[in-house]
């Protein structure tokens, strides 16, 4: 009897974890999580950058494939003489584009002459966003990150397509 009362006072001590320890690994596992969610924060935030990005080039790309596709006279048609002050910025295609995740593009189209060779013809399209998926022309937009793409071209007017 004797020998399971103290078989029984050793194991005693060995039946669990007290509740000290067990804030202590609780604490050590939040402060952990806390920076596996910063990491999973700044990996998501960057992805997305990369998505608006490749989006604005899409635009951008299509835009270009527009007038790749028409002649410089069509253009002139479609648009206004292209002289060497340029026409432009002429907003295309009402202006904004709403893109995945609600994010507005602005593309902007203009055209001008190279100044140094009159039969050249340089198109440029931009492309602009801002990071909270706001109008990017907006004042109060200015305050949030704002990003523009740039595709340039140059045309002859002597190309027949």
């Amino acid at each position: 009897m004797a020998n399971t009362i103290a078989s029984r006072n050793a194991t005693r001590g060995e039946r669990g974890f007290t509740i000290m320890e067990l804030l202590i690994v609780m604490g050590i596992s939040l402060f952990g999580m806390a920076g596996l969610m910063s990491v999973y924060t700044s990996t998501a935030g960057a992805n997305q950058g990369v998505s608006q990005s490749a989006e604005a080039i899409d635009i951008c790309e299509q835009t270009m494939e527009g007038f790749r596709s028409m002649s410089v006279a069509q253009i002139e048609t479609d648009y206004s003489a292209i002289t060497g002050t340029g026409w432009g910025p002429v907003t295309h295609f009402d202006g904004f584009i709403l893109g995945r995740n609600e994010v507005h593009f602005e593309r902007q189209i203009s055209a001008a002459e190279v100044p140094s060779f009159p039969g050249l013809v340089r198109i440029d399209v931009v492309v602009s966003w801002a990071d909270d998926g706001e109008d990017p022309t907006n004042a109060a937009t200015l305050a949030s990150e704002f990003h523009s793409v740039t595709l340039q071209m140059v045309r002859t007017r002597l190309e027949a397509l």
